[in-house]
């Protein structure tokens, strides 16, 4: 039987991250940090020859893996992306400070209050997402 390993990779820091904003969906590059942070997990990599990546679609992942496929030399290996492994959609909680809503940050049981359609941060007005039926407003994670 073939020996086969799962690697989950988090994207690196982003400039809103370090400044405490919720960010979900909200399409942000990463900060320096970010990029060394991927350089750093490509040495971890090194080892490892990848068949498939998955990632969202946002530019911080999809820079961490080019980083990393820089790296480790593997830029060959065929990306999926898909808007299922997004962050979590915090509603109208896009772009705001964390600081504001303490308590939604530590409860993933709790929904954010939806976007409107006509709401400029509703990824329904993304060419992005243009193709994909039955996007959330907000997303809430159940944990049992």
């Amino acid at each position: 039987m073939e020996n086969i390993k799962l690697v989950i990779v988090a994207h690196g820091d982003t400039t809103p991250d370090s400044q405490n904003y919720y960010l979900g969906w909200t399409d942000v590059d990463l900060s320096s940090q970010g990029m060394n942070e991927a350089k750093h997990q490509s040495k971890l990599l090194k080892d490892i020859q990848f068949d498939i990546v998955y990632s969202s679609p946002m530019k911080r992942t999809i820079k961490t893996w080019n980083i990393i496929a820089e790296e480790i030399n593997q830029h060959h290996v065929t990306i999926i992306k898909t808007w299922k492994l997004n962050d979590r959609l915090y509603g109208k909680l896009e772009k705001e400070k964390k600081s504001k809503h303490d308590s939604l940050d530590s409860d993933y049981n709790k929904r954010p209050p939806s976007l409107g359609i006509n709401d400029i941060r509703n990824p329904r007005r993304s060419n992005k997402y243009s193709k994909v039926l039955n996007l959330p407003t907000s997303e809430v994670f159940l944990f049992s």
